[in-house]
């Protein structure tokens, strides 16, 4: 996961948990689907070091955030064999809880900052493959996401990978 702020670049990984509901648009297009999906990711850092001009050792920073998402959007598998390949995309929504920002350097903590919630909307797009496993399927696709707004609170780029069982 990338996290892009203002002026930093603040990378690290995250777990999120989901719920989603599907539904097939076979009339509308063959193969096609909608997808509704509510995330939760608790309590997550993200950081990185840079070397302050005229520094003897790099500043550390460190963000912190829980974050809930929605998104909604299509889905498109191609032929009819055990692998399916998909391309899926659509919009979201994403509100990062308790925000904070600590920055350290010489091993003293010089930035200690809470901040109010923020919000970003934007698209994502991704690609995969479905395996059916009985009235099931399991799913492995990579996703990009992009903040389509400019803020001066940061702007989101997200990328991940994920696995999914429909029951």
């Amino acid at each position: 996961m990338k996290q892009n702020l203002p002026d930093e670049c603040y990378h690290g990984g995250a777990f999120e948990i989901g719920l989603g509901v599907e539904t097939d648009i076979e009339r509308v297009m063959r193969g096609g689907s909608v997808e509704l999906g509510l995330a939760y990711t608790p309590k997550t850092k993200f950081e990185h070091d840079v070397l302050v001009r005229g520094g003897v050792e790099p500043s550390r920073t460190v963000y912190e955030r829980s974050r809930a998402a929605a998104n909604i959007g299509v889905v498109k598998r191609f032929g009819k064999g055990n692998i399916q390949p998909l391309v899926r995309g659509g919009g979201f929504y994403v509100l990062h809880l308790g925000n904070k920002e600590s920055r350290y350097y010489q091993s003293k903590k010089i930035v200690d900052e809470d901040w109010e919630n923020t919000a970003f909307f934007g698209i994502y797009l991704g690609a995969g493959a479905q395996m059916p496993i009985g009235k099931h399927y399991f799913r492995l696709h990579a996703d990009w996401y992009k903040s389509m707004e400019k803020s001066s609170t940061g702007n989101m780029v997200k990328w991940g990978f994920t696995a999914e069982f429909a029951l």
